[in-house]
């Protein structure tokens, strides 16, 4: 059974479709939508350059209902939708998704990457058999995240919860940063979940 890959939003509907397989790609736009792929500054990124993927139809979105400043964010200054994905087109015009861009947190200026700090946990920690990483507000900064890690335990042999505590992820990322990236400031929760659900390109 041959599976074809679509790409849309709930502000917009439909934005690209798989009529062509190539790669790991998500198709071409479909008729009737424009789009354009833009860096923090807003300026235009060329191909292979990855940036938020703005999009605008032919029939516009026009905002949410009673929520001015939900649409503000969400609309630029030429009707364009901020879809929140890191995406970039090739030279013959095919979309592909790099990731989320609200899956990056950001702390003192910094931005961190939720996958990374979840491969680093995943890495030599036993007792993890799944993890997520999102991002808190921080109440005394309210522009910084803090990074909470959501760990499914894995049960030992004799049935019993590992030994996994919140001290020990954390300790366990200050030992593998080896390449000096910067360390985020945690939340100390330790999260008891029994499962999640991992969709295509990984979000949680």
């Amino acid at each position: 059974m041959a599976v074809s890959l679509g790409y849309g939003t709930s502000e917009t509907g439909s934005i690209s479709y798989e009529l062509i397989p190539r790669g790991d790609s998500i198709g071409l736009l479909l008729p009737g939508v424009t789009a354009k792929i833009v860096d923090e500054t807003g300026q235009f990124l060329g191909p292979g350059e990855s940036g938020e993927l703005l999009v605008r139809l032919v029939y516009p979105f026009l905002g949410y209902y009673g929520d001015t400043l939900a649409t503000h964010a969400v609309l630029d200054e030429e009707g364009f939708v901020r879809t929140g994905d890191i995406a970039y087109f090739d030279d013959a015009g095919f979309l592909y998704l790099v990731y989320r861009k609200r899956e990056i947190l950001k702390y003192d200026n910094y931005h961190i990457a939720s996958a990374e700090l979840e491969s680093r946990i995943r890495t030599n920690l036993t007792g993890v058999r799944q993890v997520v990483v999102i991002g808190l507000t921080n109440s005394d900064r309210p522009y910084n995240d803090r990074a909470t890690a959501l760990n499914v335990r894995m049960d030992d042999d004799d049935g019993r919860p590992d030994l996994l505590t919140e001290q020990r992820v954390v300790d366990h990322y200050a030992r593998t940063n080896s390449a000096g990236t910067q360390t985020p400031a945690w939340r100390r929760y330790l999260c008891r979940i029994t499962a999640y659900d991992r969709q295509w390109k990984g979000n949680a």
